[in-house]
């Protein structure tokens, strides 16, 4: 596993705790001061983190009981579990500990969040040697080689408070263009190139608008994010069967994937027959069948299936609310994927109404400083434009317009979207003077183009 340094172990970590995903991410550092640096960075991200400790000396099959009651505690979105170095009755193993882990992988797995298993570097051999089916469960691996030891009066370099920075996109594609040539020519193979290097600069660079960049690096592996996909679904049906759950989350990754090629149609029916095995399978309200149920949505509304795709955003609603509660971030999400549906219905009263309470609970979980609350000030203040209520519009976009550009910083291409879309504003209500909307080709707004975002 190649090295990595603080900045891209925190880049790697946010964005993959930006989607809506669950499972295990494996970390193996060399220094204490360089965990504590990462998980620093990710809090001052906005990333609602719980740290769990495992005790020191004690019973495994107790450890691992307690560690599942504290991970369905409902306050737990991101879990960062550290002491598997510690935690075994003196005399024992390291390896009795991760053989009940190992036990338990498919109820943690199960469990609708998401979990940073913190690994010395000295007990890697063991975990990944002894407990070989755990390892395969791990859906990113990755090595914190940078050491960082503390320095009296350092004041160490942060990483911007709120939502995903350019500069850190640009960051990972630099790393892709200064390697990949390298990597090539000693024989790596173009599938590894894919996902350690290519794959997370794509993903981030798409994250902040950069589209033309991304495109670029994804343009000399043409179908290998389709290709890759399916064989790792593939793999997941062979090991585990194809109704289970891990099958069809990468059966689900696949359709993203496809959807991704333009092929909406081809998506769809694969996420028709996900959504129908998760239904038949699992419980409702499941992880894997909330998702199948979004992603679905999503395409029929794509598709220009509005009514289809309410339908399924309307039931999405109601089972996350039964599962984890009104104000769970995945019952938030649910609420803007329907406000956008009934928005592009014309139903922008129903658009408006559901807007207010997704803003409302956003402010409240994250507070008027984070990314997601700007996002959802945006996306009402679209719908209130909608509905000429030019005055609530303009209410909102300026205080988004404020923060993003304190915060991001003017370049960012959601800063540019919220001035862009203050500028046309003010412009209707015949302001003498507009602010002036960066110059950027994907956010110059006419009103009637309003009725794209959102």
């Amino acid at each position: 596993m190649e090295g990595e340094s603080i900045a891209e172990v925190v880049a790697r970590l946010r964005l993959w705790c930006s989607k809506p995903d669950y499972g295990f991410a494996r970390v193996e550092w060399d220094s204490v001061y360089s965990r504590t640096e990462v998980l620093r960075r990710l809090r001052d991200a906005g990333l609602p983190i719980t740290d769990i400790e495992l005790p020191r000396g004690g019973d495994p099959y107790k450890t691992v009981c307690d560690l599942v009651d504290r991970l369905r505690l409902p306050d737990v979105r991101i879990a960062s579990i550290t002491g598997m170095e510690w935690a075994y009755p003196e005399g024992g193993r390291v390896l009795d500990l991760l053989s009940m882990l190992s036990f338990r992988r498919e109820t943690l797995a199960s469990l609708p969040l998401q979990q940073i298993w913190w690994i010395p570097a000295t007990i890697t051999p063991d975990f990944v040697i002894g407990v070989p089916d755990l390892d395969s469960w791990f859906r990113i691996k990755l090595h914190l080689t940078e050491v960082l030891l503390p320095l009296a009066g350092t004041i160490m370099d942060t990483i911007p408070s709120l939502g995903w920075t350019v500069d850190e996109a640009t960051a990972l594609a630099k790393r892709f263009w200064d390697r990949h040539e390298k990597a090539a020519s000693i024989g790596v193979p173009a599938t590894q190139i894919w996902t350690d290097l290519a794959a997370p600069a794509i993903d981030a660079l798409q994250a902040v608008g950069l589209r033309e960049q991304a495109g670029e690096i994804e343009a000399l592996f043409p179908g290998e994010r389709v290709i890759r996909a399916r064989a790792i679904a593939d793999e997941r049906r062979n090991q585990f069967g194809p109704d289970h759950p891990e099958t069809l989350l990468a059966l689900l990754n696949l359709a993203v994937a496809i959807v991704d090629r333009g092929e909406l149609r081809a998506a769809r029916r694969l996420q028709e027959k996900v959504l129908d095995t998760s239904q038949r399978t699992l419980e409702p309200g499941h992880p894997v069948v909330l998702s199948a149920a979004s992603n679905l949505a999503a395409t029929l509304s794509a598709e220009g299936d509005h009514a289809s795709a309410r339908a399924l955003e309307e039931m999405v609603v109601e089972m996350s609310t039964m599962r984890f509660g009104p104000g769970h971030p995945a019952t938030v999400a649910a609420l803007g994927n329907l406000a956008r549906t009934l928005a592009n219905q014309g139903d922008l009263d129903g658009a408006r109404v559901i807007g207010e309470r997704v803003l409302d609970r956003t402010q409240k979980r994250l507070g008027p400083d984070h990314f997601g609350t700007w996002r959802a000030m945006q996306n009402l203040a679209v719908t209130m434009l909608r509905q000429g209520d030019l005055n609530s519009a303009r209410f909102l976009l300026e205080q988004a317009a404020a923060a993003t550009k304190k915060q991001l910083g003017i370049k960012h291409p959601f800063t540019q979207t919220v001035m862009s879309n203050l500028a046309t504003t003010l412009a209707n209500l015949s302001e003498l003077k507009a602010p002036e909307a960066p110059d950027h080709p994907d956010t110059l707004l006419t009103a009637r183009e309003l009725g794209t975002l959102g």
